[in-house]
């Protein structure tokens, strides 16, 4: 096993909370949730191939982040509700930014240690009901 270059490195991937912690009601989305799950389970895989080389693999699983792409829940009152209380450290949805400082850390030498991890960044949506 061997990279072309040689070199250590970090692959940073994109997953979602709801690959692992789905939400009929609001979110039906399956086909996304496959596409995340194989994500994650493709991140691990290449985590432990590619540790030994030093390069590093994980995954941001963002819960609901205000972005274009959440525009129908923006627009929702009954889902901008519901996600007050799926996401209570922000009593609603995550901003780029919260998702963006994770990156950075897991992307510095100081999370050298971390590969084959999934870091939730949710704001809770994991851990309420």
């Amino acid at each position: 096993m061997w990279t072309k270059t040689r070199h250590s490195g970090v692959i940073l991937n994109t997953g979602s909370v709801l690959a692992r912690h789905p939400q009929r009601e609001h979110f039906a989305t399956a086909g996304y949730a496959a596409s995340k799950g194989a994500i994650e389970a493709m991140s691990i895989a290449a985590a432990a191939y590619y540790a030994p080389e030093g390069i590093r693999v994980n995954v941001l699983a963002p819960g609901l982040v205000h972005t274009p792409m959440t525009r129908r829940v923006q627009k929702n009152p009954e889902i901008t509700k519901y996600m007050a209380h799926k996401q209570p450290l922000r009593k609603g949805m995550l901003t780029a930014e919260d998702i963006a400082k994770t990156a950075c850390f897991l992307l510095h030498q100081d999370s050298s240690p971390i590969t084959g991890q999934i870091v939730n960044v949710d704001a809770g949506w994991t851990v309420s009901e």
